[in-house]
């Protein structure tokens, strides 16, 4: 027997190299986790998604690294149906989305992931299923097809070995990826009976098993439906190693046997991006029995794996740490059943078991229940521990949380036995494999990512772009391109649909064309969801949804559309001038060649060839080349242009007489021309600019709720059939550890759940439910 008991830093002297080489490679990843709360799964065409990401370390704590998140709605055949770039302050941030009325009915797949997590993967990227219903387009037939199963067979520790028992967890789906309940036997090649097994939860199940020497097997199972399934088992390895995990009262006895000549192996546990133990481990007569104290381990997913002395993994296998409970979040009612029109006050009470207050990020949702919206299929806990960990759907993920019993315990490791992975290749680690990052972090906002080309298709190097953010705010920026013609501008403080105003730094490449790349990703994991189509007994919730979408559309249309001003730094990106001049202080002239020679004695004017050329005149000399000019943050490069602008239509003239390096270029002094209403004031934009529409940051929308205070309100009668009556993306907690939150119900009677989904200040995710009833 080897019994734990030391951490990693404790056996330093074991597999150090392997410790240095999983450390480095971690480093050279860090991993972000994302959860997205929306405040139901179905809709229908015409409603809003409200929703909150939550982006976290691994250890689900807030850090502010990415900036910035893409959310996107998926059809089945993968074309997009909704994009946002939603901005991230200390990992949160929320948007909405209007469903058009063009899409047809169906399972869609919402997906959340930063630029950065791009690096890593599709599979790393947060997924959900979204039922869509569109009662105005056409509706797809959804037939009914023969029943089709299909079933996976898992060996414990990865595979199986010739004369070792085993044990052996399936998996049996049918066409809409949700497990299937059935039963069967193992056979051999002559037909005898081997071993028996049948599911136990969501259609998987373990059976123990041990292949003989120059046998083949296969299962034959039966559904309840009578279905037969026939399909081979795994093949045995001749030689090799099994493992056995179990959980034995507060211990991990953890049994390894191998038909091999190996008398010494290691075993190293990894929890996330940390490697919690390692021991070495000394086989007799094939077997080695290891035990762990329950405390040993870290909440949640651990990963076991069993090396060789020559650093090559042998078995491998997942275990689950349940949580332990530290915080609890209670919600206290005026009242547990309400009239149409009436207002809900809410109080909450965030504490641990000993009773000291809580804080962190939470959102809530409360809507109505009916036979399209049940309680959520996701939640943030079962998500963040479990789901996050493993790979495909996870069918009912919540069942494991709320049931700790020796039947749930059983499912749970089934689950782990057969939708277990890892992000990563142990090759690569041994081999210090560096990433290939081609997508940086955005640190401090949205990156614009494109190419330049010239018109016969080569790619030349080192070509400086002027970029400039038409709108109220005036946003200017510089890039440079590469190698590659690749160029990026990073943005700060983007918001809305703007326009964009790119023109080449030297006129000499005004021939150059510029392309702009998708931020959002086009790699898609495999499609695992089905639509859950509405029949009859739906009927009466659909007309009610249609009617109260059609009754908001009519009388709420304007609140619908009502969107928070993001609070941004208005500053200039050159800061403060080297001067500025108030032309309402000057006496006008007609033309800008006169008002700059009277007036601006920062700046020179010349012709060449025929062409106006400016010259910032800088503490001791005259600048080289033309400065940057910009026209209500409008680039140009054309001072033919400048000279015609009308100097009525301009209030403010700024000069910055020093060489200015920014975005990689060096500008030869700026002048900084700004029109009495930042809008350009008719004057043309220089004609080698591409101008081009994109979509910032999202705002935020304003979540509206009608109010009955008065008698009048109360009698009002606008219609008011709002099945989702309450959603904030921000329930705050004071240091007390508590929240409050009021709305009023609507005219639609029945039962309601409120949903809060959050995680605390200490990396603790939560999940509280509450209901009521409106008669």
């Amino acid at each position: 027997m080897a019994l734990l008991t030391g951490s990693i830093a404790a056996n330093a002297q074991v597999l150090p190299w392997v410790q240095e080489a999983f450390d480095a490679y971690q480093k050279d990843r860090y991993q972000e986790k994302i959860f997205v709360h929306t405040d139901k799964d179905t809709y229908l065409a015409g409603e809003l998604i409200w929703y909150k990401v939550y982006c976290r370390n691994s250890l689900f704590k807030a850090v502010d690294f990415s900036r910035v998140v893409y959310v996107d709605v998926l059809d089945e055949q993968n074309n997009f149906l909704l994009q946002a770039k939603v901005a991230l302050d200390k990992g949160s941030g929320s948007g909405s989305f209007y469903l058009p009325k063009t899409f047809k009915s169906g399972a869609f797949k919402l997906r959340a992931y930063t630029n950065w997590l791009k690096n890593f993967g599709v599979a790393a990227f947060f997924e959900k299923k979204l039922n869509l219903i569109n009662l105005y387009g056409a509706q797809e037939e959804v037939l009914s097809k023969p029943e089709r199963y299909d079933i996976q067979f898992f060996p414990e520790g990865g595979s199986l070995v010739e004369g070792l028992d085993s044990r052996v967890a399936f998996k049996a789906v049918g066409a809409d990826g949700k497990g299937r309940d059935l039963s069967g036997v193992v056979v051999n090649e002559k037909n005898d009976t081997v071993a028996r097994f049948s599911t136990l939860k969501f259609g998987m199940g373990s059976f123990a098993f041990k292949p003989l020497k120059g046998h083949s097997y296969k299962a034959i199972a039966k559904s309840v439906q009578q279905a037969i399934v026939i399909k081979e088992l795994p093949s045995a390895k001749q030689n090799g190693f099994v493992m056995n995990v179990a959980q034995v009262g507060n211990g991990i006895k953890i049994k390894l046997n191998t038909n091999t000549t190996a008398s010494t192996a290691f075993l190293l546990i990894q929890h996330g991006q940390q490697l919690t133990l390692a021991q070495q481990v000394v086989f007799s007569e094939g077997e080695s029995n290891v035990t762990l104290d329950h405390a040993q381990l870290k909440d949640g997913v651990s990963s076991f794996t069993l090396f060789s002395k020559e650093g090559l993994p042998l078995a491998e296998r997942l275990f689950f740490k349940r949580p332990s409970v530290q915080l609890q979040l209670s919600t206290t009612f005026n009242s547990k059943i309400y009239s149409k029109r009436n207002k809900v006050d809410l109080e909450f009470d965030l504490h641990d078991r000993k009773g000291k207050a809580g804080q962190g990020d939470f959102s809530m949702a409360v809507y109505q229940l009916d036979s399209l919206n049940q309680m959520p299929a996701q939640d943030i806990v079962s998500y963040l521990w479990l789901v996050s960990a493993l790979k495909g759907n996870i069918e009912s993920a919540s069942y494991y949380f709320e049931n700790d019993n020796s039947g749930a315990n059983e499912a749970l490791d089934n689950l782990l036995l057969s939708q277990g992975w890892r992000n990563f290749t142990w090759k690569e680690v041994l081999e210090g494999q560096k990433p290939v990052l081609k997508f940086l972090p955005e640190l401090n906002g949205h990156i614009i990512n494109g190419q330049i080309v010239d018109p016969t298709g080569k790619i030349p190097a080192n070509k400086g772009l002027y970029v400039g953010i038409l709108g109220k705010k005036q946003q200017f920026y510089g890039a440079k391109s590469n190698t590659a013609g690749n160029f990026m501008v990073n943005t700060r403080d983007f918001f809305g649909a703007k326009e964009l105003a790119i023109l080449p730094q030297k006129e000499a490449d005004s021939s150059l064309q510029i392309k702009l790349w998708s931020p959002f990703a086009e790699q898609f994991n495999a499609w695992d969801y089905r639509f859950d189509a509405p029949t009859l007994n739906h009927l009466n919730a659909l007309r009610q949804r249609n009617m109260a979408i059609e009754a908001q559309q009519r009388f709420n249309a304007k609140q619908w559309k009502v969107f928070y001003s993001p609070t941004v730094d208005s500053s200039i990106f050159y800061g403060k001038p080297s001067k500025q001049y108030d032309l309402d202080l000057y006496t006008r002239f007609p033309t800008m060649e006169e008002t700059i020679r009277e007036f601006i004695a920062e700046v020179r004017m010349t012709k060449h060839q025929k062409q106006s050329h400016f010259k910032v005149i800088g503490e001791e000399e005259f600048l080289e080349e033309d400065p940057l000019v910009l026209l209500d943050g409008v680039p140009y490069n054309d001072m033919d242009m400048v000279m015609a602008f009308d100097p009525a239509k301009i209030k403010s003239f700024a000069v910055v007489k020093e060489r200015y390096v920014y975005g990689g270029l060096v500008m030869e002094g700026i002048i900084d021309l700004t029109t009495i209403k930042g809008d350009l004031a008719g004057e043309k934009i220089d004609p080698h600019t591409l101008v081009l529409d994109y979509e910032g940051l999202e705002l935020q929308r304003e979540f509206y709720q009608p109010v009955y205070e008065s008698e009048a309100q109360l009698k009002s009668r606008i219609p008011d059939f709002r099945n989702v009556l309450y959603w904030t993306p921000n329930l705050l907690f004071d240091v007390q550890g508590k929240a409050k939150a009021s709305f009023f119900t609507s005219d639609q009677i029945g039962n309601y759940v409120g949903v809060i989904q959050g995680i605390s200040e200490n990396g603790i995710p939560i999940s509280s439910y509450f209901n009521f009833v409106v008669k």
